[in-house]
């Protein structure tokens, strides 16, 4: 089994939201702490739409709530949906790009609430201890 993988997570301060192992690096980084697409041998129409995807990420998120069942808040007139679906496509297209790698999206925590992404796994919905609600589990009960 491969160990080649290309995380895809926007981070603030980082350009391009792309963190491969290090065996996909073709030439060294002009940057310590990040790559850029060419860097990993992205072609440029790819490269330049991952640079712009991240660039409305560092424009627009604002801010994840301390809270369960909150979303994370972008700028109001910011479609972050559209962005989320951007995301997936940018997915797609590395792994048409690199087959012999496992791309794998860490995005979706800035779209969804946590209990949205658990409940979408198939997964009870959390809630704080003394919170007691109807079908949901204590994180002190949690062992997930």
């Amino acid at each position: 089994m491969s160990s080649r993988k290309i995380l895809l997570r926007p981070e603030y301060s980082h350009p391009s939201s792309l963190w491969p192992s290090k065996e996909l690096v073709i030439s060294e980084p002009k940057n310590l702490g990040f790559y850029l697409p060419e860097e990993i041998g992205i072609k440029p129409a790819l490269g330049n739409e991952i640079l712009e995807w991240t660039r409305e990420f560092q424009d627009n998120f604002l801010e994840k709530p301390d809270s369960f069942h909150q979303r994370p808040r972008w700028k109001d007139q910011f479609d972050r949906f559209q962005w989320y679906d951007a995301g997936w496509d940018i997915t797609y297209a590395l792994r048409d790009s690199f087959p012999s790698t496992q791309i794998i999206p860490r995005f979706s925590q800035f779209v969804f609430s946590i209990n949205e992404r658990r409940e979408n796994f198939g997964k009870q919905p959390l809630c704080l201890p003394g919170d007691e609600r109807e079908g949901y589990v204590s994180i002190k009960e949690c062992r997930e």
